[in-house]
């Protein structure tokens, strides 16, 4: 199991090299059959891209308030988001960050530390906000093929080119929202969003089900072998 979910990301990662232009090209190497003969792609400044404007969110959050409004930091895009795994701030605070409110749909970026890594907020948080170390891009087009096109090592190094600082690196807004992405038309967008999804909810399902037999073996080794505690009885 754990060989297949290896196998599935090596698949993806390469998948990926082709489904997406390199540097230098305007066209990948790899195109569904109906797409063949539609061209190159155009290139497109991020910000363009967007049906409201990149932003981040909350400078001070401050402490934890129950039953406030969840927000969500850089470190929680390192996995899935949760809405029970995410912090909340005062309904008072959040009001003045209602220009960084995130919907379910909205493709959330880490601006510091893990930059580039990003998220698609899922349906089960009906709306949250974000931190100052964050920031929300809601597109025109399909979000999970921008979410891909973000995680492409062409558009992935030039992200990392215009960050900026030498122990704790960031990129400022005005950058990401001028970075360049190649992008075919709406319907191929679509074909490629589809594709990869699906092979990212593959690869979460087989995950989960690594970790389940994982957890199976750890109950049945402590069925298996006897505690301390019954050993010195």
């Amino acid at each position: 199991q754990a060989r297949k979910v290896a196998a599935l990301k090596t698949h993806k990662k390469g998948l990926m090299q082709q489904l997406f232009p390199r540097d230098g090209e305007t066209q990948p190497r790899l195109r569904f059959p109906e797409f063949r003969n539609f061209g190159d792609w155009k290139p497109y400044e991020l910000g363009k891209l967007c049906t409201a404007k990149i932003s981040y969110g909350i400078v001070q959050a401050g402490p934890h308030v129950l039953n406030g409004m969840p927000y969500i930091k850089s470190s929680d895009l390192n996995c899935e988001l949760h809405l029970d795994s995410l912090s909340c701030t005062s309904h008072e605070i959040a009001k003045k960050y209602r220009r960084s409110e995130v919907l379910p749909g909205d493709l959330v970026f880490s601006l510091r530390g893990n930059i580039g890594v990003s998220q698609i907020v899922p349906k089960e948080i009906p709306v949250a906000n974000l931190t100052q170390g964050t920031a929300r891009i809601r597109t025109s087009g399909p979000v999970g093929f921008y979410l891909n096109a973000l995680r492409s090592q062409p558009v992935h190094s030039r992200i990392l080119a215009v960050s900026k600082g030498s122990t704790f690196q960031e990129i400022s807004l005005e950058e990401l929202r001028k970075i360049s992405i190649f992008c075919p038309k709406i319907d191929e967008q679509q074909r490629i969003a589809d594709c990869l999804t699906g092979l990212d909810d593959l690869i979460v399902s087989q995950s989960q089900k690594l970790d389940a037999l994982k957890t199976h073996k750890k109950g049945l080794m402590q069925q298996l072998f006897p505690s301390a505690e019954e050993v010195q009885a």
